[in-house]
Parts: C-alpha cells; sequence; structure tokens
C-alpha cells in the first residue's frame, strides 16, 4: 500500500521512523576524535559520529539509504541528510553545524 506524505510532514514522520527504528542508541565517546559515536550499547559500530571540535555530524550512509528506500524517496530531490540531522541533534542535544555523509564505517567504530 503507498500513501502520499505531503512534503512539509515529511521531516516529522522521518523523525517517528528513526524513534521507532533506532530506539535505544547511546551516547559513547569517541576514542580517536573529540567526539562522540551514537550505537547501541555493546555493539563495535554505530550509526552516527559527531566531533565536538567543530560540530560536524557523521551519518551513515546505509541510514540514508534505508530511509530513502522505506519512504520512496529521491535522495536527489529530497534532503534526508537535513531531517536525520536534526532528529540526532535534538533526541542527543547535540549542536550540528554541519553534517558529512560516510559510505564507510572508519568514523563510527566503537573502542571500548
Amino acid at each position: 500500500m503507498k500513501y502520499i506524505i505531503p512534503q512539509d510532514k515529511l521531516d516529522k514522520v522521518i523523525s517517528k521512523y528513526l524513534d521507532i527504528n533506532l530506539n535505544g542508541l547511546v551516547k559513547i565517546k569517541a576514542h580517536h576524535y573529540h567526539g562522540i559515536i551514537i550505537g547501541y550499547p555493546n555493539q563495535s559500530l554505530g550509526f552516527f559520529g559527531w566531533k565536538s571540535d567543530n560540530n560536524v555530524l557523521f551519518i551513515f550512509a546505509g541510514v540514508l539509504d534505508e530511509i530513502a528506500s522505506n519512504f520512496g524517496l529521491d535522495m536527489s530531490t529530497y534532503n534526508i541528510e537535513s531531517a536525520v540531522g536534526k532528529w540526532v541533534s535534538n533526541k542527543f542535544q547535540l549542536e550540528v553545524d554541519k553534517i558529512q555523509v560516510r559510505y564507510t564505517m572508519e568514523p563510527f567504530f566503537i573502542h571500548r
């Protein structure tokens, strides 16, 4: 079944989707840069990284791909990164000045 979601409601729908599907994420201190990694406890990789020295949020591309796929979004016409960035910023009380999409897992390794 297909639903039509108005553009002005899409950020809210994506936020609810992330609340449900990424429930239980926590902030974990990053050991290879000044900042944090956001992931599940007792996992070796996170979904997001945040550098505290320049307020850059790293988003793993797989998260964006999943959202685009589930909602039938064209990533060239809708800024999914912005919606996800707002969600991360609000959920984890982080100041985000810039968003970078990462296609490798390098910024997301959790060293314990």
